[in-house]
Formats: structure tokens, C-alpha cells, sequence
């Protein structure tokens, strides 16, 4: 994708990066304003990043069950 992220995805790896590791936001995406149309974006990006988490967990149980 050319230019930056768009604020819903920016909101949504802030709480990613906040979740795993404790680490704040910078300040720009920190002051980004959440409207009634970011939120449900970054609800989405937020389930999918979990589902990847979900299946990169998943792949190596199944490869080593494949052995």
C-alpha cells in the first residue's frame, strides 16, 4: 500500500504493541481522533491479526503431527 497506514490500522497495532510488549503509542498515533467509522476498521484488523496469530500457533502442532 503506498502512503501511510490509514488511522484504523495505526490504532489497531498500537493496542497489538501495547498488549504484547507494554510499549505506548507515539505521540501521532496516540492523538489520532477515533470517529464512529476508525473504530469498527480497527475492531477488524485487530481480528485478523488474531486469526494469524491463531494459525501461525496452529502450523507447527500440525507439521509435527504430520511426522
Amino acid at each position: 500500500m503506498a502512503g501511510p497506514e490509514a488511522p484504523a490500522a495505526q490504532i489497531a497495532q498500537a493496542i497489538v504493541d501495547f498488549a504484547v510488549n507494554g510499549a505506548f503509542p507515539e505521540d501521532r498515533v496516540s492523538s489520532l481522533a477515533i470517529d464512529s467509522s476508525t473504530l469498527p476498521e480497527a475492531i477488524k484488523a485487530l481480528a485478523d491479526a488474531k486469526a494469524k496469530l491463531q494459525v501461525q500457533a496452529l502450523v507447527p502442532l500440525i507439521l509435527m503431527c504430520r511426522c
